[in-house]
């Protein structure tokens, strides 16, 4: 134990110093941002399951029913870090992100209930990048540069609690806080004409709002001849999506430093943002584990898919509809452990892989805007506990260089830590 906290603290301690920058896209400039879509380093490593899929050890948050399957208090912290390479039919260019990618703690309770908190990213904001444009101005032709450049995003502080139902059927929630602001930038700098002074307009955005989703899930086992042998598990989530108030703020000033120019502010605007209900089912199979059999003989695999749909068609900012489209998604996803318990450290390592496809709510110059990805990972246990290390990643491509457009090929590394104890039990005695 006292070894599992101490990593515990080195990654608490380590995912700050890089927590600066989330995103380095300039998609994230529609909508409310990059919709992280966040959970446990083990189900991304899986494709990103969330709605079917649940484990005895890992929390997963994309449904709240499957607290239910947690068997011991499960804290669960990680981390990211990204490569992403922009690229045009012209130029190729290298960024890098990192930051926390959830810390979550979740605790079962001897009333068929359990408990969940956790706070991750809901989005992200961030980009820089630059465009020339020409504009006439008496008779004049005016070149200029824009830079723009943006930060920010929004969290999701939530709670939740799952309970069984009956047998096999678990329902559950999460509500959630979310909050944040991003900050955009446009610096105006003329080409040939020194006597247009250069120009800063600023755009700060302050949001907070309310989420809730639900999710069932139903688990039970196949039986081939007289003997159990596959668990089948279906799940469902509905996700209300969430109305931000909306504070905005305009501030503009001259940038040229012999000339001092009073900034100008515009607001505060106040209004509201309505981010689209969403609606997610899944199915996973697994390997039954026969009670007090050997583990030593014992092997696990698991096997799941996921589509969840969202309707951007409505979604407003700011009392605009910026003409989003609908969006879906689908993965697919499993888990193998050769043993479960073994001399052999290799053997008894979780080896995970999975795939996703994504059309995003983006469709620019009649291009829509498609993701795609691969990801795998491995769980390397600690001994004489079910904790566990996690290590992921993901190779992907958003977007096109078709009309003018930006494709994204990104890189990620994700590493987490899961530490599993028996607390909130009482202990009988006989």
């Amino acid at each position: 134990m006292f070894k599992q906290i101490c990593i515990l603290l080195c990654v608490i301690a380590f995912v700050p110093a890089f927590a600066q920058t989330l995103t380095n896209s300039p998609y994230s400039r529609f909508g409310v941002g990059d919709i992280q879509n966040i959970n446990s380093v083990r189900n991304l490593s899986m494709g990103g399951l969330r709605y079917g899929t649940s484990h005895s050890y890992s929390i997963n948050t994309g449904n709240p029913a499957s607290y239910r399957r947690l068997a011991y208090s499960t804290f669960d912290i990680s981390g990211f870090s990204d490569i992403q390479e922009l690229q045009t039919t012209t130029a190729t260019n290298r960024l890098h992100s990192a930051g926390l990618n959830q810390f979550a703690f979740a605790f079962p309770t001897r009333f068929r209930t359990t408990f969940a908190v956790g706070l991750s990213p809901y989005s992200a904001v961030g980009y820089r990048f630059q465009n020339e444009y020409t504009v006439t101005l008496d008779t004049q032709v005016v070149n200029y540069l824009v830079a723009y450049s943006a930060s920010g995003g929004l969290n999701n502080f939530f709670g939740g609690a799952a309970v069984s139902l009956w047998k096999g059927l678990d329902i559950g929630f999460n509500a959630g806080f979310i909050f944040g602001s991003s900050n955009y930038v446009w610096n105006m700098t003329f080409l040939e004409n020194q006597s247009l002074n250069p120009v800063s307009y600023q755009r700060k955005i302050y949001q907070q709002g309310f989420n809730l989703n639900v999710g069932l899930q139903y688990t039970d086992t196949l039986k081939f001849g007289s003997e159990k042998q596959v668990v089948v598990k279906g799940g469902l989530v509905y996700d209300r999506g969430a109305k931000l108030a909306s504070e905005q703020v305009l501030i503009s000033r001259n940038l040229n430093p012999n000339k001092f120019t009073p900034d100008t502010l515009g607001g505060p605007t106040n209004s509201t943002v309505q981010v689209p209900q969403r609606w997610g089912m899944g199915f996973e199979f697994e390997r039954y584990i026969t009670p007090g059999a050997p583990l030593s003989q014992e092997s696990y695999w698991s096997l799941g898919g996921d589509i969840s749909v969202q309707d951007w068609s409505g979604y407003t900012a700011l009392g605009n509809n910026p003409g989003l489209s609908n969006s879906y998604r689908l993965a697919v996803g499993g888990e193998w452990v050769p043993r479960l318990v073994s001399k052999i450290y290799v053997v008894k390592m979780a080896y995970r892989l999975g795939a996703n496809y994504e059309k995003t709510y983006l469709v620019l110059n009649g291009e829509s805007i498609r993701q795609t990805g691969v990801t795998f990972g491995f769980g390397l246990p600690f001994a004489r506990t079910a904790s566990k290390i996690h290590i992921g990643g993901e190779i992907g491509r958003r977007g096109t260089t078709s009309q003018n457009l930006i494709a994204e090929n990104y890189y990620r590394i994700r590493i987490g830590l899961s530490l599993n104890e028996r607390w909130f039990t009482r202990y009988r005695i006989d």
